[in-house]
């Protein structure tokens, strides 16, 4: 048994720190983004006269990591960002709103530098699934996988800034629902 601080221990730990190497603020306006329904939900917005949306949720983020060409050191980003809407669909002015849910989804792309230090990881398959790559330079043998980095995005509340109702050109009997979303976001 070891001391430390004149506290014993009886087992080492090792903690894995994971390093931010760049990030960026991300504020966007999503105008006229088009969100899709159930069959059920779209014929009650086939139905409306008009339309308010109540809440909008990122329901799901989703990443693509890939190298930069000719630009060692840093890597494409995209972020698809997954939304679910409530709306309250008005059949006339004065009526009782039907809720409904509709989802949508945005991709954007940012280029960020994730390091070009040559490291190598090896782990388990973890809950954020580590993608390899074979490594550029030091290594003959092929059994060898460098690390790419990791990314991750802290999103505030969508917020909505516009909803419309618009009706398909005829003979169709549709109606699209077309929010305007104000998204702010840190990707790192």
């Amino acid at each position: 048994m070891s001391d430390f601080n004149g506290k014993p221990f009886k087992e080492a730990m090792c903690i894995e720190a994971m390093r931010v190497f760049d990030s960026c603020s991300s504020q966007d306006c999503l105008e006229d983004l088009a969100f899709t329904f159930s069959q059920a939900d779209q014929t009650v917005i086939n139905a409306a006269a008009y339309i308010k949306s109540t809440c909008i949720d990122v329901t799901d983020v989703s990443f693509a990591i890939s190298p930069v060409a000719f630009n060692h050191g840093f890597y494409a980003v995209d972020v698809t960002y997954t939304f679910r809407a409530q709306i309250e669909a008005y059949e006339a002015a004065g009526a009782a709103p039907t809720v409904v849910y509709g989802t949508s989804s945005f991709t954007k792309k940012v280029i960020l530098f994730g390091s070009d230090g040559g490291t190598q990881r090896f782990s388990t398959c973890e809950a954020d699934q580590i993608v390899t790559t074979s490594p550029t330079s030091g290594c003959s043998c092929c059994c060898c996988t460098a690390a790419m980095p990791c990314a991750s995005v802290s999103v505030a509340a969508p917020m909505c800034l516009d909803a419309k109702l618009v009706a398909e050109p005829a003979p169709s009997e549709e109606k699209n629902v077309l929010i305007t979303i104000g998204l702010f976001a840190i990707i790192q």
